[in-house]
């Protein structure tokens, strides 16, 4: 396949007719690729990161509006190249750190009214209970950005990447919890990893 002109996601002025043509192609890119059965493909503007999952329409006004991540240069999601050789780059492209993680959270967060004082709605209180978890250590002493939360993105994207099977990855989760007990509060099976995903309104297959 030919070389994909990226030089664009650098430019400074999103509102230009170049940067907004350049998105229209990359979303028709995208969509001849890889769009699933629901219509929706992977978001790589500068706050969803490759982790939500959006309609075309919703990923072109994204971009438009924040950006792409300027380190997305090999477009693994999105259709190009299946090598071997690729797949550290794909590694590379999904690795996050907390802030990504709390930038997709705030991101996700329904706004609230500022009226009285009253409790969050139940949708809020879900935000914010991802929220404690994403700032929550995986274990004492750790680096403050391994949390639960972004390891189960983490190892999310791992099982998808290589295509582990849902009872693979619930293995692989029972011998890291009995290998290394300070790792307890990690997911027991990928089912309870799923639903932690869809507190977060992300697609997990």
């Amino acid at each position: 396949m030919a070389s994909i002109d990226k030089s664009w996601i650098q430019l400074k002025n999103r509102a230009s007719l170049e940067y907004m043509d350049r998105v229209r192609k990359f979303a028709q890119y995208a969509e001849d690729n890889v769009k699933d059965e629901d219509g929706k493909i992977r978001c790589p503007c500068t706050v969803c990161s490759n982790v939500c999952r959006l309609t075309i329409g919703e990923v072109e006004t994204h971009l438009l509006r924040k950006g792409m991540r300027s380190d997305y240069t090999k477009w693994v999601y999105h259709g190009e190249g299946d090598d071997e050789d690729e797949d550290e780059n794909e590694t590379d492209d999904v690795d996050m750190d907390l802030d990504d993680m709390l930038g997709v959270l705030n991101h996700l967060l329904p706004p609230q009214p500022d009226p009285e004082p009253e409790d969050p709605n139940e949708e809020a209180q879900k935000f914010y209970r991802l929220f404690g978890e994403a700032q929550s250590p995986l274990y004492e002493g750790c680096d403050p950005k391994l949390s639960r939360l972004s390891c189960i993105v983490k190892l999310m994207n791992m099982k998808w990447l290589n295509s582990w099977t849902d009872h693979s990855f619930t293995e692989f989760l029972k011998f890291i919890r009995s290998a290394f007990p300070m790792a307890e509060s990690l997911p027991k099976n990928y089912y309870a990893s799923k639903q932690l995903m869809k507190g977060l309104g992300l697609h997990c297959k």
